[in-house]
């Protein structure tokens, strides 16, 4: 008995991992995720069209996923993962691809932790982020552990202060007109530096004795405590959302890439 339950979580994984691989490596199915992904979900269910789309299907018939509000939640954020790989070049893919297939610390963990990873997100728009990281990773410009740091912390993260961080301190892509999007606060700063995105930073400001009796030139001072962006905190809000066609981002992921290798390995 205890052996059959073994050769049933196996069977499980290869399952997972081979139809991981199948879509990371099919243009069709890539092709597929992006021409449904503003597709109604319940129509793109009964059309059966999932079933072409192998890492989908296989969760599908794996784990008997119906209709039910949650379980079409979890399939619009594997379709959302998904259609962030679709602009990862195909050198980067195959690359990838083969060290999966020859990288047992890749093989073992990666399908498997991006899998349960999406399914424990609470927000769609977390499932873009963590696609878009994941696009790096292939790419080589993140290594695996990196990565899984940055979307462990994405999962446990406010959506809101994410993108607060983001708008914030990102030197890429800011497009918007006048205000900014998502403020970011005390309490944004606070919850954020629990992940380690940003660190207190010791201040002065006028002392208030010394304004109170009009010495404002006095040189008195009371020191102050805020919090400033951490160079984790940093890279987050730069990697998370972006455009590969941005020049300036192109020229930022340049300079990663050579000095964040080490024997072949991302450094990150």
């Amino acid at each position: 008995m205890h052996n059959l339950k073994k050769l049933k979580i196996l069977t499980v994984k290869n399952n997972i991992n081979d139809s991981f691989k199948a879509t990371i490596a099919s243009d069709e199915a890539l092709s597929l995720v992006k021409e449904y992904s503003e597709v109604a979900l319940d129509s793109i269910l009964k059309g059966g069209v999932l079933k072409d789309i192998p890492l989908v299907g296989t969760v599908v018939g794996l784990f008997k996923i119906g209709n039910s509000l949650k379980e079409q939640h979890t399939i619009k954020k594997i379709l959302v993962f998904i259609n962030q790989s679709a602009e990862i070049p195909k050198e980067d893919r195959e690359a990838f691809l083969n060290k999966l297939s020859d990288n047992d610390e890749y093989k073992e963990s990666i399908a498997e932790k991006v899998l349960l990873l999406i399914e424990r997100l609470d927000e769609t728009k977390k499932a873009e982020i963590i696609g878009n990281l994941f696009r790096l990773m292939v790419m080589g410009i993140i290594g695996k552990d990196y990565f899984l740091r940055l979307s462990g912390i994405v999962e446990r993260a406010l959506l809101y202060d994410l993108l607060a961080l983001h708008y914030r301190y990102s030197y890429f892509g800011k497009d918007w007109d006048g205000d900014q999007p998502y403020n970011i606060n005390s309490a944004n700063e606070s919850a954020l530096a629990a992940f380690g995105l940003m660190k207190l930073k010791l201040g002065t400001e006028p002392s208030k004795m010394a304004r109170a009796s009009g010495l404002m030139n006095s040189g008195l001072t009371d020191p102050t405590l805020g919090y400033e962006v951490s160079s984790l905190g940093q890279e987050l809000a730069n990697l998370m959302m972006y455009d590969l066609e941005d020049k300036d981002f192109q020229d930022h992921i340049a300079e990663l890439k050579p000095h964040q290798e080490t024997n072949g390995q991302p450094l990150f």
